[in-house]
């Protein structure tokens, strides 16, 4: 395990725009003649908010190449943006779910001949796959956490009913939208912000300057509780690596540890980390030497985006991932990191443990990571979906 330092200096949690500097960025906008494209989100969060909703605000902001610019607003602000409805040529829902102030917005919109697009980035936009979603989030068999997901699902459905238009973060998942509402569905993947790029660029070169470091350890990053059931795939094959070789796993995040494993935490073969903001995780998972991502390999899980992927890979951490849809197109096996199905994780750590030249391998998952998730292929992609849609 390697030990680098956290030497940003930023905020961690950058998206945190009052109400009145947003509002200006829009006037810039308006004033300068952009085409702009308004989000709307529910509240600020580091999960999907931050890459649907700040890092598309952020990357349109910063790129003088962006023929569209965003600006993203939450539920309760849609007031304050009404007036400003003549001067926007796309609104962007993004995950939202259905209130009465949204479908009063949404008419209003219409009425002034707005696009509206609706940005979904998981399988919770139809009723149909509500039992596959509680099974693989491993959510409580009860009442309550029925009516729950039932409602947060149904919102979601009706909200997305509106839309002229659908985004979403890969074709497997754009699949599911098209077959629900047969309409246009575009690809916007994840990416990467400014504040990561920078954070990563000082963790490779700490990385670089280390020669020795000990022992060899798995990283494993779990940013929601609902990852349990893919962590059972995959704990049995880890313990046994953790017995027979000099290995340590840190798991960072949320975890429920089955009891066979309290033996090795107590021993310190196994070190857990509450959940962390987004720049610590990025030094959490350059320290490991390889980033394991085991999934559940069905519907909801193939939705998932590539994320752990290009976020491991901008700090030099190889990868060892469930062959989904996005880890199948992101992952040439043994090329920028490694797949693994059930059964397998144990015998290809212990090669990649024994006998594996990583330079290449890590320097090919940077290259991409870059070139793919960064940068100007992003505003491209951005201004093409946008472009299409409006047109």
């Amino acid at each position: 395990m390697y030990s680098l330092k956290n030497n940003y200096t930023g905020s961690v949690t950058p998206w945190e725009y009052g109400l009145s500097s947003r509002i200006s960025l829009l006037n810039n906008y308006i004033k300068n003649l952009n085409k702009i494209s308004v989000l709307i989100y529910e509240y600020p969060d580091t999960s999907t908010f931050r890459y649907r909703g700040y890092n598309i605000m952020q990357i349109t902001q910063q790129k003088l190449n962006s023929e569209w610019k965003c600006v993203y607003f939450f539920r309760n602000e849609l007031k304050s943006i009404i007036t400003y409805l003549k001067n926007i040529n796309l609104i962007t829902l993004i995950r939202v779910r259905w209130n009465q102030e949204l479908d009063d917005f949404i008419i209003k919109a219409k009425k002034q001949n707005i696009k509206i697009l609706f940005d979904v980035d998981d399988l919770v936009f139809d009723l149909k796959y509500l039992p596959l979603v509680q099974n693989t989030l491993n959510t409580d068999a009860t009442e309550i956490s029925y009516d729950f997901w039932f409602a947060y699902i149904s919102r979601i459905e009706f909200t997305a009913s509106k839309a002229d238009g659908y985004i979403t973060t890969n074709e497997y998942l754009g699949e599911k939208l098209k077959n629900k509402f047969n309409k246009k569905t575009s690809i916007i993947p994840n990416f990467i912000n400014y504040e990561q790029l920078d954070i990563s660029k000082d963790l490779c070169n700490q990385k670089k300057n280390i020669i020795n470091k000990n022992p060899f350890t798995i990283g494993y990053f779990s940013g929601t509780p609902s990852h349990i059931n893919d962590f059972k795939i995959v704990y049995k094959e880890l313990m046994q690596l953790l017995k027979n070789f000099d290995m340590r796993l840190l798991v960072v995040g949320f975890m429920e540890f089955p009891d066979e494993m309290r033996s090795l935490i107590n021993n310190k073969k196994i070190i857990y980390i509450p959940l962390v903001d987004f720049i610590e995780l990025q030094r959490q998972v350059a320290q490991v030497d390889i980033n394991i991502v085991p999934l559940v390999n069905n519907e909801f899980t193939n939705c998932k985006s590539e994320l752990k992927y290009f976020e491991a890979a901008i700090v030099n951490t190889i990868t060892f991932a469930t062959p989904t849809f996005t880890y199948k197109k992101c992952i040439q096996d043994g090329k920028n990191g490694f797949l693994c199905k059930e059964g397998q994780w144990y015998e290809r750590i212990e090669e990649f443990f024994n006998n594996v030249n990583k330079d290449e391998i890590i320097k090919n998952a940077y290259n991409e990571a870059i070139e793919n998730y960064s940068g100007n292929k992003i505003i491209n992609t951005i201004n093409d979906v946008y472009n299409n849609i409006f047109e």
